[in-house]
């Protein structure tokens, strides 16, 4: 018994325009996988940007809140210096007594 012989692949020759026509077909291809990864490089910038500014924010509005609660801090500390640690309500008792003869 002989083997059944092998069919190869044999590549016909393509016509110059064919060629021409599937050279175009892969360069467009490509151009179109260049445009979509640029894409979406582009997205993933603009989110990592996104991500830094909330993040700038975030830290700028914690500075602004500790800043309000320092100088409220400070404000309550000159006050109670200048009453003497007396309440406002007391204080204005005090100077209207001692302003009446």
């Amino acid at each position: 018994m002989s083997k059944p012989k092998r069919k190869t692949a044999v590549k016909k020759a393509e016509h110059p325009d064919a060629l021409f026509g599937r050279i175009v077909s892969i360069l467009e291809e490509a151009r179109g996988n260049v445009v979509r990864a640029v894409n979406t490089n582009m997205v993933l910038a603009y989110w990592m940007i996104g991500r830094v500014e909330e993040a700038r924010g975030n830290v700028v509005r914690a500075v602004n809140t500790n800043m309000v609660l320092a100088y409220w801090m400070i404000g309550r500390e000159i006050v109670q210096e200048l009453q003497g640690g007396e309440m406002r309500h007391d204080m204005k008792q005090h100077e209207s007594k001692e302003a009446k003869p």
